[in-house]
């Protein structure tokens, strides 16, 4: 584990993440955070960039939505998390005894 360090708050109200600290978690110029205030501390973590894991994730994305949007993507998910929910009630009911209101 990196020590605490003292940082200086400039006039802009920034500061300078000590380079080892960018180091151990992989910021880079550019990189985006996460700030939260909590308890009076401020804490920072590194952003999940959609795109860039995509990118990196490239050959382990499902055939199905390769060459999708974002938008077609979601509403796929969303799609598929109705089914689920629709498929577990049904396997509920079944399981209690109740006939199914499909049927």
């Amino acid at each position: 584990m990196i020590n605490s360090t003292l940082v200086t708050i400039t006039s802009q109200g920034q500061i300078t993440i000590p380079a080892k600290m960018r180091k151990a978690l992989g910021f880079v110029p550019g990189s985006k955070v996460v700030a939260s205030l909590e308890s009076n501390k401020i804490h920072i973590e590194k952003d999940t960039d959609l795109l860039e894991l995509i990118k990196t994730r490239k050959h382990k994305i499902p055939a199905y939505l390769k060459g999708k949007t974002m938008d077609e993507i979601i509403k796929i998910e969303k799609e598929a998390v109705a089914d689920a929910v629709a498929e577990r009630y049904l396997r509920k009911e079944a399981r209690s005894g109740n006939k199914s209101i499909f049927a």
